[in-house]
């Protein structure tokens, strides 16, 4: 039996500050995710300068996911990601979609059809692709800021992070403000 992993992850944007914080939350064992049992590790953040909300979602889940690979590397040599079975969740539809629109975005080559330039977050998404693509996860969207009552699980496992990103976000503004 395949190993399998739960990975939620989420970003918070200031604009006003241009800054971005992510945060992921990785379960490596399913009755833990089921319960929402946060691991040792527990929700990992990560702070960085950007210009928009996307480019942070983007940034953080590629963050993320170089992490997890670092992370399995080191623990074994012969890890092979292909034998594992990645669950990914994240509530950004722009993220979520992008294996969608993988084909056509590297058959223009990343330019734009209507400005005939090349698309802004180009170098991000080609990174999102090559990790995509050394991992193979499955890419779950998650609608994010549910009420409590009408949460499924991955809503509650993602609002672990989502509270956190935020949370830390609001911290770091108040700090470099003072």
């Amino acid at each position: 039996m395949n190993p399998k992993y739960f990975i939620y992850t989420d970003a918070s944007f200031s604009h006003l500050e241009s800054l971005g914080v992510s945060g992921f939350l990785i379960f490596d064992d399913e009755v833990k995710h089921e319960q929402s049992q946060v691991s040792d590790l527990g929700i990992r953040t990560h702070f960085f300068k950007e210009v928009n909300n996307i480019r942070a979602e983007i940034v953080g889940a590629i963050h993320c996911l170089k992490t997890f690979i670092l992370e399995r590397k080191s623990e074994s040599n012969s890890v092979i990601f292909e034998n594992l079975d990645i669950k990914f969740y994240s509530d950004c539809q722009t993220l979520t979609n992008l294996l969608g629109r993988r084909e056509k975005l590297e058959s223009t080559n990343y330019i734009s059809a209507r400005k005939k330039s090349a698309l802004v977050n180009t170098e991000l998404y080609k990174a999102f692709f090559q990790i995509y693509d050394e991992l193979k996860p499955t890419i779950h969207w998650v609608k994010g800021h549910t009420k409590k009552e009408s949460q499924n699980l991955n809503q509650k496992n993602f609002e672990l992070v989502d509270k956190q990103v935020r949370k830390e976000l609001r911290a770091l503004i108040v700090k470099k403000n003072k």
